[in-house]
């Protein structure tokens, strides 16, 4: 018989018109919530993913900004990533300050934002918002923006589903609201804020326009970045780490030990350092509530708030695996011909030795067999081989050369 569990951690499932008014919207008080916004604008240069050492040219990126207590505005981590300079933008007056990020969570696409110099009478009449947690299916909420005059713009959405998905990064899946409705585009290309009643029930993270759908990143996952944000050490937000398989099927049951009515799942892996292994979860176990929600054997649970979600596992870290190193690119040399077109591609190993990070890859490549070296990958081509020597001469002559590269290795 199978260890059955009760798991009490709380995980991470805590993983934007043509109905467009213009008027201000009117808080209790009296005041207008249109003072709470602030336009974001970003000038960004990432690096060049097919010759990392090298950075492309650079761009801008506009949105908007959420105003929070103590002069901090909230925006999505994608807006900024890869920034070289921010600046804050009043709405009505065009008055603009530059600023910086004061914390970014990319797994959770969320940023916080701070003047990078004495604000003086920047924030003057203007009003912090609050988060609103407390959403749920059927909840009418409105995206807002900001015309090309600093009009606000309001479009109301409805939430019809609320589920696990992907925000920026591919690794990582968190809680989110589908919400139906209709929101035009604006000038405004990036954190668009969703609210409910006065308060920010979230941050608009697409629009599919011809379905009507937008998928908004929830208060109760902007709630949790904040307050991790202000004890001064930021942790992220925790992982489950198990992989697990269905129990539909009754044999499968029956050899777990488990009776026919019984529900749950089957844990097979267990990720090191998750929240599963810390609080005792091993392979074998069948995990039968979470937070008290009892989960059914497709692994999905209702919660009481939110509805039926899933208890989620990520691919990679099901293998323990916190980063992936990619082959973003093959330079043409002696020792590469055949491959000049290979790019995207994950490694999993190198001369036999799994590769988690670059620390390891350049730990492997020290290790050559007879001279060779052997790199393995996700997909096809799945293996190459490379004349250790031959690289070698290769990498020094490309030193200084027509690709500008100033070095052969960065580890960090």
């Amino acid at each position: 018989m199978k260890n059955l569990l009760i798991v009490s951690t709380t995980f991470a499932l805590l993983t934007g018109a043509l109905f467009a008014q213009k008027k201000p919207a009117a808080t209790p008080d009296g005041a207008t919530l249109h003072s709470a916004l602030l336009k974001v604008n970003v000038t960004q240069q990432a690096w060049n993913q097919r010759i990392p050492w090298q950075k492309t040219s650079p761009s801008s990126r506009r949105g908007l900004g959420v105003l929070l207590d103590k002069n901090q505005i909230l925006v999505t981590a994608q807006l900024i990533a890869d920034a070289i300079y921010i600046e804050l933008e009043q709405a009505e007056s065009g008055r603009k300050l530059p600023a910086k990020v004061k914390a970014v969570d990319y797994d959770a696409n969320l940023a916080l934002l701070e003047p990078t110099e004495t604000p003086g009478e920047f924030f003057t009449g203007l009003k912090p918002m609050t988060i609103d947690e407390n959403a749920k299916i059927g909840d009418e909420l409105q995206a807002w923006q900001l015309d090309r005059v600093g009009e606000l713009i309001r479009s109301p959405v409805t939430i019809n589903k609320i589920l696990v998905s992907r925000y920026f990064l591919e690794t990582s899946m968190f809680l989110v609201y589908e919400a139906n409705g209709i929101i035009r585009s604006e000038a405004n290309s990036f954190t668009l804020p969703v609210i409910k009643g006065g308060k920010l029930a979230g941050l608009l993270l697409s629009y599919d326009s011809k379905n009507q759908t937008a998928l908004v990143l929830p208060g109760p996952i902007i709630k949790h970045f904040l307050k991790d944000v202000a004890d001064g050490n930021y942790q992220g937000f925790p992982s489950l780490g198990v992989e697990y398989q269905t129990t539909l099927d009754e044999q499968f049951k029956e050899y777990l030990g488990m009776t026919k009515d019984q529900q749950g799942v089957y844990v097979s892996a267990v990720s090191k350092g998750g929240s599963a292994e810390s609080v005792g979860v091993k392979v074998g176990d069948i995990i039968l509530e979470v937070n008290g929600h009892v989960v059914d054997a497709r692994g999905d649970y209702k919660d009481a708030q939110f509805g039926r979600l899933n208890v989620h596992t990520d691919e990679y870290e099901k293998q323990g695996r916190r980063k992936v190193v990619i082959l973003s690119a093959a330079l043409p040399t002696r020792s590469t011909q055949g491959y000049e077109r290979l790019g995207g591609l994950i490694l999993t190993q190198v001369n036999g030795k799994p590769i988690n990070d670059l620390t390891d890859l350049e730990k492997a490549f020290k290790e050559s067999q007879n001279g060779i070296n052997k790199i393995e990958f996700e997909e096809a081509p799945k293996i190459i081989y490379l004349d250790a020597i031959t690289a070698e001469r290769d990498n020094m002559n490309l030193l200084g050369g027509v690709y500008r590269l100033g070095r052969l290795k960065r580890i960090e």
